[in-house]
């Protein structure tokens, strides 16, 4: 039982690769305890150590910004005017950092730093394109481990979102990195992880620990919807104490989304040994596994908000093909079925705004230097937008900043020149990818044309939209080297098999095909066409309200724009 004015969390159970199920014995570090004074607003707190911890506001309503969090002695993030049970009266008192002891090479001799920035102890500012934007690859690349990530604020060293060390950081050239030598680690916890507070009104030493070879939460037996209903069970197989065995791709790797999808909360996430319930190694709720198909999660009933799982998967067939082959080549396909199509019945509680925009790039930018931030205006005076799609767009964090947008919107610069940004507050990113779907033709030739996309997640509904990007092959209305039928068609394929069951579609560019081209045809016979001029064009499964052609803004194309009612 916790004694008055709170309860001390235990150290995290750990069970490293090839031990034996124990706890590791460490020297007391952060203590993560419920306090009196504490509030349920809050956020993330980072000690210098990297563990993350969700803790309440010093019951003060977020009013002093990040200095509201009960986070001492570390670096408090955003302070969020949203109670969630889990934090509520939780507060951290972090341990000193490492000294740069700990670190075998000097900081100076680092590879890869990003205009020499270091900061002490044992943190680099680094590229993270050579890898991939994992801290843990970094500094295995020199013989060192990582015990702490985050994405900086400006080049420097102040923290804007710390990150698991595992994690990949995207949309950005450079990350900080804490990697010290081995041997300065071996009886520590892993610390970049993300610990899971105890629930209200129980013994915070309830963490997650090892029984056997197993997951279990060490307390009264959890309530729960009846694991073998669960939703996307990995062969069916379920564990005791309220876990389960699930895949881990349409949940970003992430517990606590898989949980939420069914009314639930995540207590306990770990990667398993075989394909049963063995735990190989515990990770925290939020933090996404990676490397693997599936991963053992616990998931409690949330008080009277918990649903039933689904008996079966929401959402309709992702995709399927008819048997005739348009096309020649590399980028051939078959069309899709004729009673197949992305159109879906949607309500009308949500409206999200989109833009598509070819920025003429080489010669707005590269001749004219942006034209006295043209386009930037264009934007700034026609939004804000919820999700915009960029083509020949070769630095969207510039246009961007040339719409006083960079601190509202999240850049991801993608592949040949295409972008796409979306607002910070209303979105959330689940995942991203890209596809060469068609080819230019010899007499106008540029090379591949490509789809670059991006799912993310609605904060206030829990609705997930897949927008996706394409700048079409030359000649216009050709379709290019195979055609305007088989573009459309792997342009619909890439969208169907990357989504999941129930995504909201929402596909824009310039598709170097006006409407009355075969490319057009076959995108308007499998979703609805929101708004176009000329050859730049908005799709959508729902549909769309209040259209409009917003000019040129020094671009040759018009920027389009219009309102998705989901």
């Amino acid at each position: 039982a916790c004694a008055a004015g709170g309860c001390a969390a235990e150290p995290p159970v750990l069970l490293q690769r090839g031990a034996s199920a124990q706890r590791v014995s460490t020297e007391p570090r952060n203590r993560y305890e419920r306090v009196s004074g504490v509030g349920g607003y809050g956020g993330w707190c980072t000690c210098p150590d990297g563990q993350r911890y969700g803790v309440g506001d010093k019951n003060d309503g977020c009013a002093r910004g990040p200095a509201s969090l009960a986070c001492i002695g570390g670096t408090p993030g955003d302070c969020a005017k949203k109670v969630e049970k889990a934090r509520k009266g939780m507060q951290v008192t972090c341990a000193a950092a490492p000294d740069e002891s700990s670190c075998r090479l000097p900081l100076a001799s680092w590879p890869n730093l990003k205009e020499g920035v270091t900061c002490a102890p044992c943190t680099a500012l680094v590229l993270t394109e050579p890898y991939d934007g994992r801290c843990d690859r970094y500094c295995e690349s020199f013989g060192h481990v990582c015990t702490a990530a985050a994405e900086e604020e400006s080049n420097n060293c102040a923290v804007k979102e710390a990150k698991a060390c595992g994690e990949a950081i995207t949309g950005t050239s450079d990350m900080l990195c804490t990697c010290e030598q081995p041997a300065a680690a071996v009886d520590q916890p892993p610390l970049a992880t993300t610990a899971s507070p105890p629930s209200p009104g129980e013994d915070s030493a309830r963490v997650v620990s090892v029984v056997g070879a197993t997951l279990a939460p060490n307390a009264a037996q959890p309530s729960c919807s009846e694991p073998s209903t669960w939703p996307d069970l990995k062969e069916g197989v379920t564990c005791e104490l309220c876990t389960a065995l699930v895949l881990t791709e349409p949940y970003g790797g992430r517990c606590d989304r898989y949980c939420e999808s069914f009314g639930h909360v995540c207590m306990a996430a770990a990667e398993e040994e075989s394909n049963n319930c063995d735990v190989k190694e515990l990770k925290a709720c939020g933090e996404a596994i990676t490397g693997t198909s599936d991963m053992l999660c616990t998931c409690e009933a949330d008080g009277a908000s918990a649903l039933p799982a689904p008996s079966t998967p929401v959402g309709e067939e992702t995709w399927r093909e008819s048997q005739d082959t348009v096309g020649a080549g590399w980028c051939a396909a078959r069309l899709p079925a004729a009673d197949w199509d992305l159109v879906r019945l949607c309500g009308d509680s949500i409206r999200v705004s989109v833009l598509s925009y070819n920025l003429f790039w080489w010669n707005l930018f590269d001749r004219r230097g942006g034209d006295g931030r043209s386009a930037g205006r264009l934007i700034e005076g026609a939004g804000p937008f919820d999700l915009m799609g960029f083509q020949e767009c070769d630095d969207v964090a510039r246009v961007l900043a040339d719409a006083r947008l960079q601190g509202s919107h999240v850049a991801l610069q993608g592949p040949k020149a295409l972008a796409v940004a979306y607002a910070r507050e209303a979105w959330e990113e689940l995942g991203q990818g890209k596809a060469d779907v068609a080819e230019d033709r010899a007499e106008q030739y540029y090379g591949n044309r490509a789809v670059y996309w991006v799912r993310l997640r609605h904060r206030a509904s829990g609705k997930a939209v897949f927008f996706l990007n394409h700048h079409g092959p030359l000649p216009v209305n050709t379709g290019g080297v195979c055609g305007g039928e088989a573009t459309a068609s792997q342009i619909l394929r890439v969208a169907a098999q990357k989504s999941r069951p129930g995504d909201l579609h929402v596909i824009v560019g310039d598709l170097n095909a006006d409407d009355g081209s075969a490319t057009q045809r076959v995108l308007n016979r499998h979703l609805r066409r929101a708004t176009g001029n000329w050859v730049d064009a908005i799709y959508s499964s729902c549909p769309a309200e209040g259209s409009r052609n917003l000019g040129k803004g020094g671009s040759d194309h018009d920027a389009i724009a219009t309102t998705i009612v989901m």
